[in-house]
């Protein structure tokens, strides 16, 4: 379980998440809804990952039912010990935010879900780390943000690591592409149709 300091988890939360997995062979990650004090929805579910990421925050008696969602907010997510074994830990270069998303795309890419668990809650005190006066922690911030969008949006962070990268422009990439899904059509359409599936 990855848990936040300002996280506190509610009666039976932990025994919810479990039953999530039990109920949801590819469930990789389970999360409970975050509350704050007052006992409204701080995150119950997720919507756009970037730049900050944007949190569902339904009326509590609207969840009725655990269901998928994009990303896991990482103030608490139980994760199954077999994705940490396929994919490993949380990327280090992202010091304080979108670690969660980055870790959920990753799963979710290797075809693992992200669940939230209606039945779990955990009590998020939030608000210390939104502070718009510590520049040291909005400079953290922003060289996330700016990581996770060259890793997962422009293609920068492979354009770094390989040999190819600085000769890659987008309509190389794309035409590149569209020559293999030519190719994988022109090769499906040849096999008997008894090896297709």
């Amino acid at each position: 379980m990855i848990l936040n300091q300002d996280c506190y988890l509610q009666a039976d939360t932990l025994n919810s998440l479990i039953e999530t997995f039990k109920q949801n062979p590819k469930c990789g990650i389970a999360c409970p809804i975050q509350i704050d004090e007052r006992g409204s929805v701080f995150w119950g579910g997720s919507y756009e990952a970037f730049p900050l990421g944007r949190h569902q925050q339904n009326p509590l008696s609207s969840y009725t039912q655990d269901f998928s969602t994009y990303w896991a907010n990482g103030a608490c997510m139980l994760v199954s010990t077999d994705l940490i074994r396929e994919i490993g830990f949380l990327d280090k270069n992202m010091r304080f935010i979108c670690s969660d998303a980055d870790y959920s795309f990753t799963a979710r890419a290797r075809g693992w879900d992200v669940i939230v668990s209606h039945r779990a809650f955990v009590e998020h005190s939030y608000g210390g780390s939104s502070t718009k006066t510590n520049e040291w922690l909005n400079a953290v911030k922003c060289n996330d943000i700016i990581y996770f969008a060259n890793k997962w949006l422009t293609g920068d962070l492979f354009k770094s690591l390989s040999h190819e990268g600085e000769s890659l422009s987008r309509l190389k990439i794309k035409s590149a592409v569209e020559s293999f899904a030519n190719q994988a059509r022109i090769s499906t359409s040849q096999l008997p149709s008894s090896t297709i599936r």
